[in-house]
């Protein structure tokens, strides 16, 4: 798995799509305002490069950035830098924000929470945000902006009547929500975990508990970065700054809730360990005791197991049932010491 290397030697500005390749491809256009929005779904590059009405918001959701024909056709009709397109086209992006003359750029990352094989599905999301657009780059379909789109075709809230940084507060929102969803999936598990190491030992658990402290790693990597970009949003935006606040204090809450469920997770382990060690204790205690109680057994049956001729209890009729009984009432008196000093 070449992921990082894939552009190496290669100048800058080269335009490669780094990420897996799906057969999505799929481009929606919604133009709104306050009184009327028109929604638009092809995979016709050109239908975006059409003037939209005056004062109206437009939202550009492009799914499938493996075409890397059609980003390069929009992004050189919006004249965005080609280092931008290059960081569109390259998945392994780092959350930022970058600003230019006309636009803003911004990656983000929306993840997801794959149950069956305990691991998280993280997607980049490239965001540009011109004087009254948004473009969203998505990999494949897919995302957590259905409500988003519910809410402009059915004219819900204030979104319609905003202009186009209340649109990114949204997008940002929903993503950030989705942390959320993520998180009660872990605690869900991770409680679910707790329960069955503290009923038995398992070696599955043990694994799954593993990946479940690297998802948490995970989220908090992904959260940080949205948080200084949020602190910079606040300070410049003056519309929609206290809808970027309401953003920053989630982010704030989910790093708290991913490093409460770390201490959790680190917890549970650090019983699992405990409850094996004193498993194995108990057990190598068990056969130290046994082996202590057979130790003059085997001395005796080691005397008496060397034949000399002239050995006198060798002839005496009584000389069998007298060793076991003095075996026996030297294993009780070990077993009984044993008890008093309740190592029993």
């Amino acid at each position: 798995m070449k992921k990082y290397s894939q552009k190496i030697g290669s100048p800058p500005s080269t335009l490669k799509y780094t990420g897996k390749y799906f057969n999505d491809f799929e481009i929606e256009i919604f133009d709104y305002d306050e009184n009327e929005y028109n929604e638009i779904h092809s995979k016709d590059i050109n239908l975006c490069l059409n003037e939209k009405k005056q004062n109206k918001i437009r939202w550009i959701n492009f799914i499938g950035i493996h075409n890397v024909n059609s980003v390069k056709v929009l992004c050189e009709y919006l004249k965005i830098d080609p280092l931008v397109v290059e960081d569109i086209l390259n998945i392994y992006q780092r959350p930022k924000i970058e600003i230019f003359d006309n636009y803003t750029f911004l990656v983000l990352k929306m993840l997801s929470f794959n149950k069956d094989n305990y691991s998280i599905e993280s997607e980049q999301i490239s965001i540009i945000i011109g004087e009254d657009y948004i473009i969203t780059f998505q990999e494949k379909k897919g995302d957590v902006f259905d409500s988003i789109r519910k809410r402009i075709r059915e004219n819900k809230g204030v979104i319609r009547k905003k202009k186009n940084d209340y649109l990114l507060y949204a997008l940002i929102d929903s993503i950030i929500d989705f942390y959320f969803v993520l998180l009660d999936e872990i605690e869900f598990d991770l409680a679910n975990i707790e329960k069955e190491l503290l009923e038995e030992s398992s070696t599955e658990k043990e694994n799954d508990l593993y990946y479940i402290k690297k998802l948490l790693n995970l989220s908090i990597k992904s959260i940080l970065p949205i948080k200084d970009i949020l602190s910079y949003i606040i300070e410049t935006n003056t519309d929609s700054k206290r809808y970027f606040k309401d953003i920053y204090d989630h982010t704030i809450q989910i790093i708290d809730i991913s490093e409460n469920l770390i201490n959790s997770a680190n917890d549970i382990f650090d019983f699992y360990l405990y409850k094996i060690n004193n498993k194995m204790n108990s057990i190598m205690k068990t056969l130290t005791i046994i082996s202590t109680i057979f130790i003059p057994l085997t001395f005796l049956a080691g005397i008496y197991g060397m034949n000399f001729k002239y050995m006198p209890e060798l002839e005496s009729r009584y000389g069998y049932p007298v060793v076991l009984i003095i075996m026996i009432i030297i294993s009780s008196i070990m077993i009984y010491i044993f008890k008093k000093k309740k190592w029993l």
